[in-house]
């Protein structure tokens, strides 16, 4: 099992790469993003919006042809997973109301999960784990080259994401 922590935004800078405070961001390498192909992936974060209706990217690794973001459109999250350019969500029906912890999975038969302060919120389906590794790096409160989710990039996030844990296995 391979994983990135983070405890707070600058350890992310630090250990991850990225760095979101109030929507300043900054990618991480390849070399230093998770290496996704044929393993399972876990993703948890606490994010702060400036509002119940915020929207932006909290985190993506990845663009147009394969990867995966944690989104917000109008406050409420989504989970998007790419694979050879078609495009897989799991999308909440409802805004969190101030700080809270997103949780998203992709297991290895495709499965996919959102949860927000641990409840299951959504549920998507993707074809499976990923056979080829995603080119654009990770970055966490912005999708820094191009866009895994139906969204244009970078689409910045306004607020706070904190205690970033991506695992693979």
């Amino acid at each position: 099992m391979s994983s990135f922590y983070t405890q707070t935004a600058l350890s992310a800078l630090a250990l991850v790469g990225s760095m979101c405070l109030h929507g300043v961001a900054a990618p991480a390498s390849t070399a230093k993003s998770p290496q996704l192909v044929g393993k399972a992936l876990t993703i948890v974060c606490k994010v702060t919006p400036t509002s119940s209706a915020s929207t932006g990217v909290v985190l993506a690794q990845g663009g147009g042809q394969r990867g995966y973001a944690l989104y917000l459109k109008g406050g409420k999250p989504i989970f998007f997973v790419r694979q050879a350019g078609k495009l897989y969500t799991a999308k909440a029906t409802t805004s969190p109301k101030g700080a809270f912890t997103l949780e998203a999975h992709l297991r290895k038969d495709g499965a996919m999960t959102l949860a927000v302060n641990g409840s299951v919120v959504a549920k998507g389906k993707a074809p499976g784990l990923f056979a080829v590794q995603p080119q654009d790096p990770m970055s966490v409160g912005q999708d820094t080259l191009s866009a895994v989710g139906d969204y244009k990039a970078p689409s910045p996030f306004k607020g706070k994401v904190q205690n970033v844990k991506v695992s693979t296995q």
